[in-house]
C-alpha cells in the first residue's frame, strides 16, 4: 500500500511540473481580458476592441486592439516561452511589465480569442 502511494504521489508529482504554463495572477489577468475591457496603460485609458490569438515563430502572441482617445493602440502579452507585455502606439513599439497595465474591467466573458 505504502508502495502505491509512493507511485501515486510520484505521478502527480511529474505531471504538476511538466508542460505548465507559469504567469503571475497580474499577468494571468492580462491574458483572460476580453473585448469591453477598460485598462489604462501608461497614462492613457483605452478600450479593448477586439482579442486575437497570433501565431508567430517565437510562440503565440494575445493581441489586444484597443480604442483610445485619438489613437488605436495594440497590447500584445505572451505567456511561453518567455512572459513578455508590449505596448503599441503611434507605430512605437514598447515592452512594458504587468504592474504597468491598470485594469479598472475585464471586458465581457463570452468572447474567444480567434
Amino acid at each position: 500500500m505504502a508502495s502505491l502511494a509512493a507511485d501515486a504521489a510520484s505521478l502527480f508529482r511529474a505531471w504538476w511540473y511538466r508542460d505548465q504554463i507559469r504567469s503571475s495572477p497580474r499577468e494571468g489577468k492580462l491574458l483572460r481580458l476580453a473585448p469591453g475591457a477598460i485598462l489604462c496603460v501608461s497614462g492613457n485609458t483605452v478600450e479593448v476592441e477586439t482579442r486575437d490569438l497570433v501565431e508567430t515563430p517565437e510562440g503565440s502572441v494575445l493581441r489586444y486592439r484597443c480604442r483610445g482617445d485619438d489613437c488605436r493602440p495594440e497590447l500584445w502579452v505572451t505567456a511561453t516561452p518567455v512572459s513578455m507585455v508590449v505596448w503599441c502606439r503611434d507605430e512605437c513599439e514598447e515592452r512594458i511589465t504587468e504592474d504597468e497595465v491598470e485594469v479598472w474591467s475585464e471586458g465581457s466573458r463570452n468572447s474567444k480569442p480567434r
